[in-house]
Protein backbone atom coordinates (compact mmCIF):
# COMPACT_ATOMS: atom_id res chain seq x y z
CA UNK A 1 0.00 0.00 0.00
CA UNK A 2 0.98 3.79 -0.78
CA UNK A 3 2.32 5.55 2.02
CA UNK A 4 2.78 8.86 1.00
CA UNK A 5 0.57 11.33 2.13
CA UNK A 6 -0.16 12.53 -1.25
CA UNK A 7 -1.22 9.60 -2.22
CA UNK A 8 -1.00 9.33 -5.97
CA UNK A 9 -1.77 6.87 -8.19
CA UNK A 10 1.25 4.17 -8.54
CA UNK A 11 1.67 5.05 -12.33
CA UNK A 12 2.21 8.81 -11.31
CA UNK A 13 5.54 7.65 -9.56
CA UNK A 14 8.86 8.71 -11.67
CA UNK A 15 11.02 5.89 -12.82
CA UNK A 16 13.97 6.48 -10.70
CA UNK A 17 16.01 4.52 -13.17
CA UNK A 18 14.86 6.48 -16.20
CA UNK A 19 17.54 8.75 -18.04
CA UNK A 20 18.22 11.63 -16.21
CA UNK A 21 16.49 14.26 -18.93
CA UNK A 22 15.28 17.89 -18.52
CA UNK A 23 11.92 15.79 -19.46
CA UNK A 24 12.13 13.01 -16.48
CA UNK A 25 13.33 15.80 -13.86
CA UNK A 26 10.31 17.95 -14.76
CA UNK A 27 7.69 15.01 -14.62
CA UNK A 28 9.39 14.49 -10.37
CA UNK A 29 8.92 18.54 -9.87
CA UNK A 30 5.59 18.02 -10.92
CA UNK A 31 4.78 15.18 -9.00
CA UNK A 32 6.07 16.98 -5.60
CA UNK A 33 4.19 19.99 -6.13
CA UNK A 34 1.17 17.69 -6.44
CA UNK A 35 1.78 16.33 -3.36
CA UNK A 36 2.29 19.40 -1.71
CA UNK A 37 -0.74 21.07 -3.03
CA UNK A 38 -2.59 17.90 -1.75
CA UNK A 39 -1.32 18.62 1.80
CA UNK A 40 -2.11 22.38 1.08
CA UNK A 41 1.27 23.89 0.77
CA UNK A 42 1.97 26.33 -0.96
CA UNK A 43 6.03 26.51 -2.09
CA UNK A 44 7.58 29.88 -1.96
CA UNK A 45 9.86 31.61 -4.80
CA UNK A 46 13.43 30.08 -3.34
CA UNK A 47 11.67 26.89 -3.62
CA UNK A 48 10.49 26.82 -7.15
CA UNK A 49 13.97 28.99 -7.80
CA UNK A 50 15.79 25.39 -6.35
CA UNK A 51 13.13 23.41 -8.65
CA UNK A 52 13.84 25.19 -11.24
CA UNK A 53 17.76 24.50 -11.06
CA UNK A 54 17.17 21.37 -10.48
CA UNK A 55 14.78 20.97 -13.98
CA UNK A 56 17.81 22.43 -15.97
CA UNK A 57 20.50 20.25 -14.72
CA UNK A 58 22.31 22.91 -11.83
CA UNK A 59 20.85 21.19 -9.63
CA UNK A 60 21.27 16.82 -8.70
CA UNK A 61 19.04 15.33 -6.34
CA UNK A 62 21.15 15.99 -3.12
CA UNK A 63 22.07 19.62 -4.24
CA UNK A 64 18.13 20.08 -4.45
CA UNK A 65 17.74 18.25 -1.19
CA UNK A 66 20.47 20.82 0.69
CA UNK A 67 18.52 23.61 -0.71
CA UNK A 68 15.19 22.97 0.05
CA UNK A 69 15.65 20.95 2.81
CA UNK A 70 18.93 22.53 4.97
CA UNK A 71 16.99 26.17 5.60
CA UNK A 72 14.48 24.25 7.74
CA UNK A 73 16.69 22.21 10.39
CA UNK A 74 18.29 23.61 13.38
Amino acid sequence: MNTLPCNPHTSDFPDFDEPNTAESRQEHVHLWLRCLADQGEQPDARIHAALDRYVDGSYDLHTLSQAVIKPYLH
